[in-house]
């Protein structure tokens, strides 16, 4: 019996000195983004071409935006994706919106993936939009964290 509760005693006192040396995983703290996308439609009316910049956790000024996009007239959405290329990395961003008018809408994003800096980039937040129809421009502002 001596044995027995000698044995647990000495397997507690491991486990817990094991634990000592463990060290917890801390994520990181949201900070805000902010990214604006001036952009115009291509003729082909599902893609858009331009640039954009960012301030808040990341910080890019007027560098390539492209994106592809699908409206469903009948539901009055859109969805896409859109891929910005900074000087520090490539952002890929998911975005889902529906129309508040003809020309605006307010909808969702999530950063999907990155590269370079931005590798281990994660983002959400909301989404607001403005387009021309009579010139295809497209500006989209990207608030988050």
């Amino acid at each position: 019996m001596k044995t027995k509760t000698s044995i647990m005693l000495a397997f507690a006192t491991i486990t817990s000195m094991l634990l000592a040396l463990v060290t917890p995983v801390h994520a990181t703290a949201p900070e805000a983004l902010e990214i604006t996308a001036d952009m115009w439609v291509n003729l082909d009316g599902v893609t858009a071409d331009g640039t954009f910049s960012a301030n808040g956790v990341i910080s890019e000024i007027n560098q390539p935006a492209v994106e592809t996009f699908f409206m469903d007239v009948a539901e009055g959405t859109i969805h896409g994706v859109k891929t910005l290329s900074g000087v520090h990395g490539t952002i890929i961003i998911k975005f889902q919106a529906a129309f508040t008018s003809p020309t605006t809408c307010v909808g969702t994003f999530v950063i999907i993936s990155g590269t370079g800096d931005y590798t281990k980039l994660h983002g959400v937040g909301i989404t607001d939009a403005t387009i021309d129809p009579m010139t295809g421009h497209l500006v989209a502002i990207y608030t988050g964290t």
